[in-house]
Order: C-alpha cells, then structure tokens, then sequence
C-alpha cells in the first residue's frame, strides 16, 4: 500500500528532530520558510487605504484565520514608513503597577483620573489598586487607556488592538466597545481591532469590516448601524440601591431618601444604574448663587418650609461599572428632571469636573468657595510645610499632630464642621477629605427654561438674565406652585 502523500508545511526555524518525529507519521514534510503572505498584504492594504483618520476598522472571524498576522503586516508596513504606531500588549501594564500611575508617576492625580474616566474607570476605590488587583474588565479598560494615551502623546496615527474585549463576559465587552468607539472617533487617531466574537459589531459601529474564515480568505462587510442602547428608565426601590452601593465612593445609603430610579439594561435584563433623591440639607451655600435670597432671610421658619417643600437633592447616582461610558448616569438624571418630585432639584458631586453628567443632563454648575475653617487649616498647614493629602496618610498625620500648633488647628476645624470622631487619626483623615476636594454644586428649576437654570448673560428663548435685572430676578423667585403632587415614588420591591 502506497502511503499517501503529506502536506509540505513551512517552519520558521529549520525543523527540529522532535518535529519531524511528531510529523512523520501523517506524512507531513517539514520545511524552513514562510509562507506566502499574499492575502494578508492584501486585507493590511485595505485597511490602509480606506481607514481615514478617526474610524475605526473591525477583523473578526475564528482564531487563526488571518486576523492578528493582517495587524502585524499592517504594522511592520506602517514601521517602515515611518508612522508611529501603538500596538497595546496584555503585558503593557506592570502587574504592580498602581492604576494611578499608568501613565506615569509625574503627572497630577486629576489629570489621571479625568483621563480614566473616560473608560468607564472613575470608580475612586480603584485608584488605591494595583494592575494585578483589577478584574478583567477593568485591566482592559486600563490597557486602552494607556494605549490612547502614549498614542496621543506620541502623535501616533495608528493604534492596533489584538484580541480585543476576548476574555471578558459579553455584558462588559458591551460596555468596553461603547466606550472605545467614542473615545477611537474623538482621538482623531485610525483605530483597528480584532476579535474573534461577532457580538460587538453593533456596538463597535466600525466604518470598515472584514470578515475572516477559517481558509485565511476575507471579504468586506457592510457597514454596520450603530445598536439602540436599551437603556430603559424607571422607578427604582431600596433594593436596587443596596445592590449597586457599594460601588459608590460614600459609605452607607442617605438618611432621608424619599425616591429612587433605576436604569435597565433591557437587552441582557440588567441592573445598569440607580439615582437616588433625598431631602435638602439646612444649609447649602450655593443656594445664594443658585436661588439668591429664596431660601434665607430673616424669618428663618419661613426658608426652612420653603426649602422642605420646593426643593430635593440627587443625593446618589450610580452606575454598574460593566455599564460605565455608556452614558446611563446623564440618562437618570435626565429622566428625574423631566418630571422631578418638586420644582426645584439640587446634586453636590465631589468628582462633579472629572465625570460632568450632571450639566450635560441639564444641569446648571455652581463653584463653591472654600468654607473659612476649611481655609484656616490648609493656612496652618501650608506655614508648616505640610500638604492636605498627607492628613490621610496615618504615618504622616501622627507626626502632623504632634505639633501644637497643627493640633489646635485640627481641634478647632473639627468644631466648626461639627465632626463627633474624638480619634486623632479619623479627624485628620476626614479633614484631608475636605481640603483635597474642589465640590461642585448643581441646581435645576423645572420647567427647563426657567431663568434660573441659566448663568448671568445667557440667552435663551429671548430672555437674557443681566446683573442687576430685578424683574427677571422677581420671574426665578417666584416660581408657580406645582399643579399635581409627585409622579413617581419608590417603587415596591420586585
């Protein structure tokens, strides 16, 4: 019996001893060289051609079809040319490396978190995380952040991604591609990423698609339309805040919660997001500047009734992080502004310039001065050549503390903020939360084009607000009375 002729196959080494034995049997013969690279030159030529700056193209098919040699060609081809590339690995990112120090150690705090925000990892409890730490999910994220980040800075034309969104559940990977397409198309950059899943089309909404089969031989797609985010809003309950909670950065629920909403993904039938709406606290200083005069005065009985029943405070907003970048946060407080559960609406948010969800919602911003007691201690500190931050240091406030000078200052703030913690430690980390934030705060009037909603000098519908116009001042104070009590309320649990 004659055997049967083997397949020649190319090696990129000469062929060892311990392959050729492993072959032999199948007949197979063994050859050092490459093989033609005909196709692949061809698919890295297409995208080379047709991708124009700020699109994004998308490989997909099954593993080993062609899809990450395409990238390397188009690389090598890009390389020789002299363009700048940036080729994100899994092994980019140290894994000891903190996440705050990804992309570099010399760059401010602020600047770095406001950069990873945009994908979906302003989650401040992650900032104290180390690469190694991250779920998968989350080192993702991270890895494209750094990517766009040395391509911007490295004015780079191209950036390739491999094996993109591969190991994640399809719930995140979602949430990834949404985020990666709106940061691809404003980097101005052409983006080009393989997967082998078909599932992130949709999401992706590539300008260029081809598809790879097991041959190694491709073809171009039609474009995809974008996929409908199923975001669906609706009234939420106290189960569905203590579900998401822990994600956000403030411990416990609020005191005084009077109503919830939550965000559902409606494609997967998922808990994306909650919005959370509490009582008005007493005092609010930017309530001068947001409703000047409405709520103080000398009949202080009078304010407080005013206050308790015109206006309510978005006392939480949070989001799943699968769910992040993909704007359910604007949506919720959207929602509630549309029909709100009184005239007014109030938010205070310490991330409020990294993650501005609540102006684009609608939302007017208010720059709080620093409180005086607040600037009496960074005075005391600054003379002693300390910084806010090392208050949260315990190593640091220990020695901060034992100067009495510091040690007076400490006690005499902790009085005027009212903290009830006696411990040295605690009080110093509290007050080193308090100076190191810059709040903002947020006010709305409903409807939406009431003059108060607006800064001085904006127009809108004909009406500009001037320092000084007491008639258009008369129109923000006296708002009508609110026809029809409150729409929604918590829902009953499930």
């Amino acid at each position: 019996m004659t055997p049967p002729t083997g397949k020649i196959i190319l090696t990129t080494n000469p062929p060892t001893p311990r392959q050729i034995a492993a072959c032999a049997p199948f007949g197979l013969h063994l050859r050092a060289g490459l093989a033609p690279p005909t196709d692949w030159r061809e698919s890295a030529a297409r995208l080379r051609t047709s991708l124009r700056a700020g699109q994004i193209a998308l490989l997909t098919g099954p593993s080993g079809s062609g899809k990450s040699r395409t990238l390397l060609v188009l690389a090598e081809h890009l390389c020789r040319r002299s363009q700048a590339v940036v080729r994100p690995q899994a092994d980019s990112l140290r894994a000891g490396l903190l996440l705050i120090d990804i992309l570099g150690d010399h760059l401010a705090p602020d600047l770095v978190v406001a950069h990873l925000a945009r994908f979906g990892l302003a989650e401040p409890a992650l900032l104290a995380r180390r690469v190694h730490e991250l779920s998968e999910g989350q080192r993702h994220r991270a890895l494209l952040a750094e990517a766009f980040w040395r391509a911007d800075h490295a004015r780079a034309e191209w950036i390739l991604v491999d094996e993109f969104c591969s190991v994640l559940d399809r719930v995140t990977a979602e949430g990834v591609a949404h985020t990666f397409a709106r940061a691809a198309h404003a980097s101005g950059m052409r983006v080009v990423c393989a997967t082998a899943h078909d599932d992130l089309t949709d999401h992706l909404a590539p300008d260029l698609h081809l598809r790879f089969d097991s041959t190694g031989s491709w073809h171009q797609c039609e474009p995809a339309r974008p996929a409908p985010d199923r975001i669906i809003i609706e009234p939420g309950s106290k189960r569905d805040v203590d579900r998401l909670i822990a994600h956000h950065y403030l411990a416990g629920s609020p005191a005084t919660r009077v109503g919830c909403l939550r965000a559902i993904d409606g494609a997967h039938d998922e808990l994306a997001g909650v919005l959370v709406v509490s009582m008005p606290t007493l005092n609010g200083a930017w309530r001068a500047q947001a409703w000047p005069g409405r709520y103080s005065g000398r009949d202080r009985r009078g304010a407080v009734a005013r206050l308790n029943a015109e206006v309510r405070c978005i006392s939480r907003v949070i989001v799943d992080p699968r769910f992040r970048g993909r704007g359910v946060a604007r949506r919720l407080v959207e929602a509630y502004l549309s029909d709100p559960l009184t005239l007014a609406t109030e938010a205070v948010a310490a991330m409020g310039s990294i993650c501005p969800f609540f102006e684009r919602a609608g939302m007017t911003a208010y720059h709080l001065p620093r409180d005086a007691a607040d600037a009496r201690l960074a005075d005391a500190l600054e003379s002693q050549g300390h910084e806010p931050w090392m208050l949260a240091d315990a190593d640091r406030a220990r020695h901060i503390v034992r100067s009495p000078l510091l040690a007076r200052e400490i006690e005499r703030w902790a009085r005027c903020r009212h903290v009830l913690q006696t411990e040295p430690g605690e009080r110093a980390r509290l007050a080193a939360a308090r100076l190191c934030v810059t709040p903002l705060a947020y006010a709305h009037v409903f409807p939406p084009n009431t003059p108060s909603n607006r800064r001085k000098g904006e127009r809108h519908g004909g009406i500009q607000k001037k320092p000084g116009d007491r008639e258009t001042e008369r129109r923000s104070a006296k708002w009508p009375r609110p026809e029809r009590g409150p729409r929604w309320q918590d829902a009953a649990p499930a």
